[in-house]
């Protein structure tokens, strides 16, 4: 089975498959989430962004140092 993510970007619910994702961004402003896709769609997230950083950091199994 394949993972997603329901988020809130500006154009409302979207489910983004998490196979899809080339790369993850919090800007250095840190009031939101990019996440960039193979085929070059960009998403922006405002609400409970930090939620989907965790989940997709558990994903990729990411280690913070």
């Amino acid at each position: 089975m394949t993972d997603w993510i329901l988020v809130e970007t500006e154009g409302g619910s979207t489910r983004i498959n998490m196979g899809a994702i080339s790369a993850y961004q919090v800007p250095k402003s840190g009031d939101s989430l990019l996440i960039y896709t193979n085929d070059s769609s960009l998403f922006e997230v405002e609400e409970k962004y930090q939620e989907v950083v965790k989940r997709l950091d558990l994903y990729f199994e990411i280690i913070d140092s």
